[in-house]
């Protein structure tokens, strides 16, 4: 039986995504900015109790394409955790320094809320 080799990493309670095992030392450097002393998971969630938003910021529609539901930042604890290899590699959490515009997690999201909201399925249908 072939065994995975399992990594160090550091993944969010609350999510399952995942921080590389150094993320506490650099915590108010490239992770955690904004968000406090105490390390809490950045990775952003789709708030699905909320309706998908129609508008942007200006009063102008948003590109069917585009819509979703709004977002937030996680903030779950986070725990030091040996995993699968390929578990780590498919569950990396985008720090928020490396996608300050958010348009690389959004995009992300903006696919899994596609494939399971059935009103953002509708409005992109209309």
């Amino acid at each position: 039986m072939n065994t995975p080799k399992l990594v160090r990493v550091v993944r969010c309670n609350s999510c399952g995504l995942i921080y590389p095992e150094n993320v506490f030392q650099e915590w108010g450097k490239k992770y955690g900015r904004g968000i406090g002393k105490v390390p809490k998971c950045e990775g952003l969630q789709s708030r699905y109790q909320r309706g998908p938003t129609m508008t942007k910021p200006d009063g102008s529609r948003v590109p069917a394409d585009k819509i979703m539901h709004p977002l937030h930042v996680c903030r779950g604890s986070l725990n030091v955790v040996d995993v699968p290899e390929a578990e780590a590699a498919e569950n990396v959490c985008i720090a928020y320094s490396d996608d300050k515009g958010m348009e690389k997690r959004a995009a992300i999201l903006r696919s899994k809320q596609a494939e399971r909201s059935a009103v953002i399925k509708k409005l992109r249908m209309a």
